[in-house]
């Protein structure tokens, strides 16, 4: 019996943590999501930059991972020397079992 309670425990706490943790602080649906939101420095940006760069890291079964979604990279991408906003869009499919998070930064 407390090796099944033991089991019950362990997995009521690999279930909350993966609930929560492909889509921190963002709406999430159960069967698809797809949100982009601003990152703090976006919300004071009084203009978006007329050149656009992304970068892209992904997950799949929150087994295998991989990309660089890093603002450096979405600034070289973009060819920007002057980042004026950031931006973050999240796009999960089938509650997290594939997601992924693209940084998306405008500037000159």
């Amino acid at each position: 019996m407390k090796k099944f309670k033991g089991f019950l425990v362990a997995a009521g706490c690999f279930s909350l943590v993966g609930c929560a943790f492909p889509l921190q602080q963002m709406p999430a649906g159960l069967l698809a999501s797809d949100v982009t939101v601003p990152s703090w420095n976006s919300v004071a940006a009084p203009t978006v930059g007329s050149k656009t760069g992304t970068s892209t890291c992904s997950a799949i079964l929150g087994l295998f991972a991989s990309g660089d979604a890093s603002v450096k990279k979405a600034a070289l991408n973009g060819g920007i020397t002057k980042i004026m906003t950031v931006d973050t869009n999240t796009k999960a499919y089938l509650g997290g079992l594939y997601w992924s998070v693209t940084t998306i930064v405008t500037g000159e």
